[in-house]
Order: structure tokens, then C-alpha cells, then sequence
């Protein structure tokens, strides 16, 4: 599991810490130093992947297909970006239900030639992890 399911999961249980993206980014901020973009409501279809909701995920993006341009960065105490993530690129990374791949795709084609902080196009990505 990739370190945004960390963050946002009680390291005891593994379960989520919770289902507010309020209260997971306020304590990934204190418990990990980490500087986040505050606009929750961009950020909710991010929440939704990373908590594997995969049909939330696909009604939020239906009533709001901007939702799948927002890029989400996630910075280390020093300020260097650890994670630069479209929806598509955290689904692929998520494995996402087939749905919500063809969602995103749909709803921003030209992500497919964007890439992560790595370098990795959608297609790398879903080269590696399959």
C-alpha cells in the first residue's frame, strides 16, 4: 500500500483514521510535518480513492468532471515533493475498480499523457502494478 493509505490509516489497525478528509489532513499535517493543499473540496475525489471508494469516486467525478484536472502534491517537512498526483495516476496506484479508470479517463483524456513525480504516464503505471 502506498504512503497516502499510510497516512491517512491509524498505524495500529491499518483502518482509516477518519472519513472526514478534514480531520485526515489536519492530523497527516501534525503527525507528519507535511504541507498540503487546503481546498478539501479538490481534494475529495483524492480522499475517495485513497480509501478505495471506488462509486463515490465515480458519483463525485459525474457531478463535477473538473474534480479529475486537480493535481494533489504532497511536500516532506523540507518542502520537496514526496507525491504529485492527478486522480488518475492515485487510482492506477490504488489498483481502482475498471469503472472508475474509464471515468477518469473519460473525463480528462490528456491525463493519459501526464506525468507523476517519478515520470510515470497513467500507462507506466498501469504497466507496473498489473
Amino acid at each position: 500500500i502506498i504512503q497516502l493509505q499510510e497516512i491517512f490509516s491509524d498505524p495500529k489497525t491499518s483502518k482509516p483514521i477518519s472519513n472526514n478528509l478534514d480531520d485526515a489532513t489536519a492530523t497527516m499535517n501534525s503527525s507528519f510535518g507535511c504541507i498540503l493543499n487546503e481546498d478539501s473540496r479538490s481534494d475529495i475525489l483524492h480522499h475517495y480513492i485513497c480509501y478505495f471508494r471506488w462509486t463515490e469516486a465515480i458519483e463525485k467525478l459525474q457531478k463535477d468532471v473538473t474534480l479529475s484536472q486537480h493535481w494533489k502534491q504532497v511536500h516532506n517537512c523540507n518542502g520537496k515533493v514526496m507525491q504529485n498526483n492527478l486522480p488518475i495516476h492515485l487510482a492506477l496506484k490504488f489498483q481502482a475498480h475498471e469503472d472508475l479508470i474509464v471515468a477518469l479517463v473519460d473525463a480528462y483524456p490528456e491525463a493519459l499523457t501526464l506525468t507523476d513525480e517519478k515520470g510515470r504516464t497513467p500507462l507506466d503505471l498501469a504497466c507496473l502494478l498489473k
